[in-house]
């Protein structure tokens, strides 16, 4: 762990790194490897999440509640998981993943009138939990969390053009299945 440490300059998120890291250092590997299903692959990924947090994130981990710590650590081990999962194989082109068509990206303010729309709609909910982890997680930290691309970029260890698409490709899929369940 002394090289994360080496990255803090600040005591106090010295100490929160520490805590976070044996709190947390054994959920995040268990989340890893549901995604690797590879012990060494699934090891690596949580050292590149701490890594992260260490360099980028301790300032805001300082000052959010307990809950979204837990989160944000987690969230960020998958994503590193995902991330290598994703060089090890290639991934789909995105025009065979079912409701991804070529009409216009919905704007966010569209988007979010949808989601207002439906939000009290327990169906509304099925579909978020139905939309790939890559979708619903971009989704989530930039409407429910309201992070900037750059934010959510870092966190999940991607480029922030990858953010920008996953939320228009997440955003157009939702709209996609909200008019389907309309029309039925």
């Amino acid at each position: 762990m002394l090289p994360f440490l080496e990255t803090i300059d600040n005591g106090d998120q010295r100490s929160l790194f520490e805590r976070l890291y044996y709190d947390y250092k054994d959920d995040m590997l268990k989340l890893a490897m549901l995604e690797l299903d590879d012990e060494e692959e699934a090891e690596d990924a949580v050292h590149d999440a701490f890594v992260y947090i260490a360099r980028n994130y301790m300032g805001r981990l300082e000052s959010c509640p307990e809950a979204d710590r837990r989160y944000y650590l987690l969230l960020t081990a998958r994503h590193r998981a995902i991330n290598r999962r994703e060089k090890r194989s290639r991934e789909l082109p995105m025009e065979s993943v079912p409701g991804i068509g070529t009409k216009a990206a919905l704007s966010d303010g569209d988007f979010i009138r949808l989601i207002e729309r439906n939000e009290s709609d327990s169906r509304f909910a099925a579909m978020l939990d139905a939309l790939p982890v890559l979708y619903r997680d971009v989704l989530f930290l930039r409407f429910a969390k309201g992070l900037k691309g750059r934010e959510i970029a870092g966190l999940l260890g991607m480029n922030q053009s990858t953010v920008w698409k996953r939320l228009e490709r997440g955003k157009k899929l939702l709209a996609e299945m909200l008019k389907k369940e309309e029309t039925e």
